[in-house]
């Protein structure tokens, strides 16, 4: 119950482990806002994803059937009503204006890039700090046991000092 779960809090285990692989992972970041967006990003696996490439594919196909029967001009009301996805709005609008498909292709290869890139920071980033969890468990382990060690004339305080032992090791493996 209630209680079981109350063994396994303990403040100073918790400030151990993600205190200590929380702040070697702000030292690690290239700045504060990098270190505060990247802890938002959290909450992006907390929404949902709707995509569904199937319907973007059909979208598609009838976007080309409406430049294909009306011209390219008729396509920017038909992508402003009917595409919701930002990306391939983005392409249908280019090749609207009359780009280069070359062009256009090049523009949104890049873009592709750059949202790579951004991903691949934000998942180094918290593989970074999955990483940190074990090094900082293992520390509040040692300290939880120095603390025990130095204290052994005094039965009171060896369980208290194992179980901080104990927890950070969990708490690092957990994280």
């Amino acid at each position: 119950g209630v209680k079981g779960i109350v063994a396994f809090l303990d403040p100073g285990s918790a400030l151990i482990t993600f205190g200590g692989a929380f702040s070697v992972c702000l030292v690690m970041s290239s700045s504060i806002k990098d270190y505060v967006k990247n802890l938002k990003s959290l909450s992006l696996i907390m929404k949902p994803v709707n995509y569904n490439e199937e319907e973007v594919i059909k979208q598609i196909i009838d976007l080309s059937n409406v430049a294909r029967k009306e011209g390219l001009l008729a396509l920017e009301e038909a992508a402003n009503e009917s595409i919701e996805d930002e990306f391939v709005k983005k392409g249908v609008l280019l090749i609207v204006d009359g780009t280069d498909p070359e062009f256009v292709r090049s523009i949104l290869e890049t873009e592709l890039s750059c949202i790579s890139d951004r991903h691949k920071n934000i998942i180094s980033f918290w593989e970074n700090l999955a990483a940190q969890g074990p090094a900082w468990g293992m520390i509040g382990t040692l300290i939880g046991l120095i603390n025990m060690l130095g204290k052994l004339e005094d039965v009171s305080t060896v369980g208290p000092s194992m179980a901080t032992a104990l927890l950070t090791t969990l708490y690092g493996s957990v994280l």
